[in-house]
């Protein structure tokens, strides 16, 4: 959104990582995880009592379009992973091997038709 000249900052840091809590507190990254894990995904979008109606509508346009791209990304990323990694060039129809459990051994499935 940057390069296509709109201003988006991650302006929410998680509470626990300000310094006065990180003094008063002791708290560390790491320690709320899920916290800190939204607080990296929140964006803050320009807004303020001049933006005008077609700016507003630029800012929604570009960020679904961000959106998107990211989404074709993370699709495209899941099915590479399914494509080259549930089954080995060894494996029969319905085992699932390698990356696909914490173990080495195998996971049979059926292997029949759902």
């Amino acid at each position: 959104m940057h390069r296509n000249g709109i201003e988006v900052n991650n302006s929410c840091s998680a509470v626990h990582l300000q310094p006065f809590y990180r003094r008063r507190f002791g708290f560390r990254p790491g320690i709320f995880p899920i916290t800190e894990a939204v607080s990296d995904r929140i964006l803050a979008l320009p807004f303020h009592n001049h933006l005008r109606a077609a700016a507003a509508e630029r800012v929604v346009k570009q960020l679904s379009s961000a959106i998107a791209s990211v989404s074709r990304r993370q699709q495209n990323a899941r099915a590479g992973k399914q494509r080259g990694s549930v089954r080995d060039a060894g494996s029969s129809p319905g085992e699932l091997t390698g990356a696909d459990h914490a173990s080495d051994e195998t996971i049979k499935g059926t292997g029949g038709a759902c």
